[in-house]
């Protein structure tokens, strides 16, 4: 879904590229190939592609950073929030799981909201088992949170139409 499969028209060449200029006297032929490949791995951004290629091979900390990232730059890309918080919690990072679901559910998409709802209450629970080892009493309003959650994903379950988010 995050994967287009479109692609650009190419433009007719206007006219022959210039001839090559030689080399700077003072820029040798292994600097010029160093910073080629700088300015190749500056340019390369995290992208939903690369994140889903993290999470595929099990890097679930790298995917999370990337999914976080291209979400910065797309805010009102719900699945982009979805699949960072997929892979914080599968990463055992619950807290920025949790704030991944929290984002994810600001959109219109019914199926993102349930799926967001439903893995924003498993989030609170590990979130209040860990908080329980520290104090036995603070876990309850993490347990509670989680109760409401799971509430709020079963009202929604009767409202779903469209396509479902991608990992659930």
């Amino acid at each position: 879904m995050l994967i287009g499969n479109r692609r650009g028209v190419r433009a007719p060449k206007a006219a022959p590229a210039p001839a090559k200029k030689p080399l700077a006297p003072g820029l040798r032929p292994a600097t010029a190939v160093l910073a080629l490949f700088a300015s190749i791995a500056s340019s390369q951004a995290a992208t939903p592609q690369s994140a889903e290629q993290a999470y595929e091979k099990g890097d679930f900390g790298k995917a999370q950073q990337e999914y976080s990232a291209t979400a910065a730059k797309e805010p009102a890309k719900a699945e982009l929030h979805f699949n960072a918080g997929s892979a914080a919690y599968k990463s055992g990072d619950y807290a920025m799981a949790a704030t991944g679901f929290q984002q994810s559910l600001k959109t219109d998409q019914v199926p993102v909201q349930h799926d967001a709802y439903y893995n924003l209450g498993n989030t609170q629970y590990r979130l209040g088992q860990q908080t329980e080892k520290a104090n036995a009493q603070a876990p309850i309003k993490t347990l509670e949170s989680a109760v409401k959650s799971y509430d709020a994903a079963s009202h929604i379950r009767g409202k779903e139409t469209g396509p479902k988010p991608k990992r659930t």
